[in-house]
C-alpha cells in the first residue's frame, strides 16, 4: 500500500445512548454513505452490551465490519481510492453522535442493500489465480492489522494467524509481480492497492481472512 491509512477510533468508542426521535436517510455521497453505515454497524454491535463494555473495543467481526464499509467505498472508485478509505474512516467518529441520536436502526436495511458484501451471509470464494489470491490475502491482512493496531493488543491473538500467513506470503509476492512485468515500486504498489479493493469485494473481512488462512496459512 502506498501510504499508511490512519484508522484510529473508527467506531469502537462510540457512545450509544439509545434511539432519538429524528428520522434518518442514507446519504448519497459515497463517503458519507459508507461512514454512516459504519456507525450503524458499530451501534448495532453495541446493542445489548453491558454498560462497562461500551468503552471497550468491539468484537473482532464487528470492528472489521465497520472498517469494511471504508474499504468498499474505496473499491467503488476506479482505481481503488485509498484517499476515500481514509476519508470514510475519519468521518465515522465525526458523525457518530449525529447518527446514533437518530433512528439509526432504520438505516440497517438500506446499508445491507447498498453494501451486500458486508453482510455475514455473503459466501467467500478466493480468486483461482494464485497470485491474485495471494495479493488479496496479503494486502487485506496488512490493512486489517494496521487498523486493529489502533486498539493496542485487543485483537492480537485473534489476528495472529493472519500475521503468520502474511509473513509466509511476503517473499513470494514480489518475485511473482516481477514475473508478471511489475518490476518497479510504483507498479507493484498499484497492483497491491487494486488487490486490496478486490479483496474487499469478496465478503466480510474476517470470513475472507479465514479463507486466506485455510489456503495459504
Amino acid at each position: 500500500m502506498r501510504k499508511t491509512i490512519p484508522l484510529a477510533a473508527a467506531a469502537g468508542a462510540l457512545a450509544l445512548t439509545g434511539c432519538g426521535p429524528k428520522a434518518l436517510t442514507l446519504p448519497a455521497d459515497p463517503v458519507e454513505q459508507a461512514a454512516t453505515c459504519g456507525v450503524v454497524a458499530a451501534a448495532g454491535a453495541r446493542v445489548g452490551q453491558a454498560a462497562d463494555a461500551i468503552s471497550k473495543p468491539l468484537p473482532l467481526a464487528a470492528q472489521a465490519k465497520t472498517i469494511h464499509y471504508a474499504l468498499l467505498a474505496g473499491a467503488a472508485s476506479e482505481p481503488f481510492s485509498q484517499e476515500r478509505v481514509a476519508a470514510v474512516v475519519n468521518r465515522m467518529p465525526q458523525i457518530g453522535d449525529q447518527v446514533t441520536k437518530g433512528k439509526w436502526q432504520d438505516l440497517a436495511p438500506a446499508c445491507a442493500a447498498a453494501y451486500p458484501q458486508a453482510e455475514a451471509a455473503t459466501p467467500v470464494t478466493l480468486p483461482k489465480d494464485a497470485l491474485d489470491a495471494q495479493l488479496g490475502c496479503y494486502t487485506l491482512a496488512a490493512f486489517l492489522e494496521k487498523a486493529f493496531a489502533t486498539q493496542g493488543d485487543a485483537y492480537l491473538s485473534d489476528t495472529s494467524a493472519w500475521s503468520a500467513m502474511r509473513r509466509k506470503l511476503d517473499d513470494r509476492i514480489g518475485s511473482k509481480l516481477s514475473a508478471r512485468g511489475k518490476d518497479d515500486a510504483e507498479s507493484q504498489a498499484s497492483e497491491r492497492a487494486d488487490a486490496l479493493g478486490e479483496a474487499a469485494k469478496l465478503g466480510p473481512p474476517v470470513k475472507v481472512m479465514e479463507a486466506c488462512v485455510a489456503r495459504f496459512g
